[in-house]
């Protein structure tokens, strides 16, 4: 068989080191969450450090990008927390964070538990309502001050 004059073999050892990268890349882009990933968020969390929970969240929802796990669910919900943190000190557009949540669309999320309170405009804790067709909880989390609301969520039963 007549090869092309620029051809040259490819030697085993290059073969595989090339499969190597490959599994350890696939490997890489396919890890899940751990909890100690979780926990790493709290500290920049518990301080209402947005851009470092962001950026921290960020690239950790970028490792694990086919993670189906509750883990992964709370750090999107954390992440997107501190992007309305960001927001609402005006170190980032509400459009850019428009568009970096629309990612996330149609994956799961999963919300910090309130404690239940009967109060209209409670803060950081879960309003239920019930009436004859409908039950309802309500919820505006908003940051330690209690001076800007981060998330409104809303559940209908």
């Amino acid at each position: 068989m007549d090869y092309h004059p620029s051809y040259k073999p490819v030697s085993r050892s290059r073969l595989v080191l090339f499969i190597a990268f490959l599994t350890i890349f696939t490997a890489y882009k396919s890890q899940q969450l751990t909890y100690h990933d979780f926990k790493s968020l709290l500290p920049a969390l518990n301080q209402e450090d947005w851009k470092s929970a962001y950026k921290a969240s960020g690239k950790l929802l970028a490792s694990a990008e086919n993670d189906t796990s509750e883990l992964h669910a709370l750090v999107v919900y954390v992440h997107l927390y501190a992007g309305a943190g960001l927001v609402a000190q005006r170190q980032m557009s509400y459009k850019k964070l428009k568009k970096d949540v629309f990612r996330f669309l149609g994956q799961k999320i999963i919300m910090p538990a309130h404690p239940i309170s009967n109060k209209d405009g409670a803060l950081n804790q879960t309003k239920l309502e019930c009436n004859d067709t409908l039950s309802a909880g309500f919820c505006a989390a908003a940051n330690k001050a209690g001076s800007t609301i981060l998330c409104f969520e809303k559940f209908d039963f």
